[in-house]
């Protein structure tokens, strides 16, 4: 491998990880504007929710009343659930995606640090941190998808369905997406007594971060081709 090529994946991986750190701080931001998180943190942050009002309590390595922890717990079951339902389907590949879950974790509780102060009071300025968490969660997914260096473990499920039931993938995503969101108000109603996490916003989210974060890659795909792809924006 020549030094050019050294340079554009170590690119690609500095893309991937600034990319799952925005991601991971728009997240905590839907979080903070309580109106609602996307689909895919509504089961973990209901759980964390149980943990950090009920003392507290640990899963092997992690903290569960730490989003990031939970978060990392959720999605190296969604990889376990893709084993179990590919089997000898799943390629060795797909056990990266044990990484990105980690790392993306971590970067959760990273950004609750980094914004542990914020409390918006009134309706305006949490609609108004809710549209900015997902902003930047549109964009950190927009810049880490085009490394295709490791898929996301929800995406990682989206792609087992499509291969074992033939679904598409938009399919695929609503089915994930919707029974995500009913095991967190199953969950929520049964332990915590209220619905948590789900709100106003998680249909916003449902709807806006997709076209949105296709609007940004229009935006931004051709200079990240640049930096990822060096070879081929100069071919």
């Amino acid at each position: 491998m020549n030094k050019n090529k050294i340079k554009a994946l170590s690119m690609r991986f500095m893309g991937f990880v600034l990319g799952q750190f925005l991601a991971a701080t728009g997240v905590v931001l839907c979080v903070k504007s309580n109106l609602g998180v996307s689909a895919g943190a509504a089961l973990p942050n209901v759980v964390n929710k149980i943990y950090a009002e009920n003392g507290g309590g640990r899963f092997l390595f992690w903290d569960l009343t730490k989003l990031g922890d939970c978060t990392t717990v959720f999605l190296i079951c969604l990889v376990l659930f893709q084993i179990v339902l590919l089997r000898r389907q799943f390629e060795l590949r797909g056990f990266l995606q044990l990484f990105s879950s980690i790392i993306f974790g971590l970067f959760i509780n990273l950004a609750t640090l980094l914004f542990g102060g914020l409390d918006p009071q009134n309706y305006a300025a949490k609609a108004a941190v809710l549209i900015a968490g997902f902003i930047v969660q549109a964009i950190g997914i927009a810049i880490y998808v085009d490394t295709r260096l490791i898929l996301m473990p929800p995406e990682g499920v989206i792609v087992a369905l499509n291969k074992k039931f033939d679904l598409s993938l938009g399919k695929a995503k609503i089915a994930e997406d919707v029974t995500l969101v009913i095991l967190a108000l199953i969950l929520s109603l049964l332990v915590l007594h209220r619905i948590e996490g789900i709100r106003e916003g998680t249909v916003f989210l449902a709807l806006a971060v997709g076209p949105v974060m296709g609007k940004i890659h229009n935006l931004i795909e051709k200079p990240l081709k640049k930096i990822y792809y060096p070879e081929t924006a100069t071919a």
